[in-house]
């Protein structure tokens, strides 16, 4: 996967050697991005919250388009 996967190979083994780390919550990835929630699940994560984003159009004659999903 890249970089990613390096950051977080590192990471587990860090929280590893520091017992007191009960959990860690990684809260800024978005359902649009399913390689990065694939990497999360890989490495023994689950998802214990949902973090909703609330939008207001200014323009109400525009239409809200979300967020394309990431390949």
């Amino acid at each position: 996967m890249g970089i990613e996967s390096g950051i977080f190979y590192q990471l587990k083994k860090v929280m590893l050697k520091k017992t007191w780390y009960n959990d860690m919550e990684m809260s800024w990835v978005d359902d649009f991005n399913p390689k990065m929630n694939t990497l999360f699940t890989s490495f023994g994560a689950r998802q214990t919250l949902t973090h909703k984003t609330m939008r207001y159009l200014f323009d109400q004659n525009k239409t809200f388009k979300r967020a394309p999903i990431i390949d």
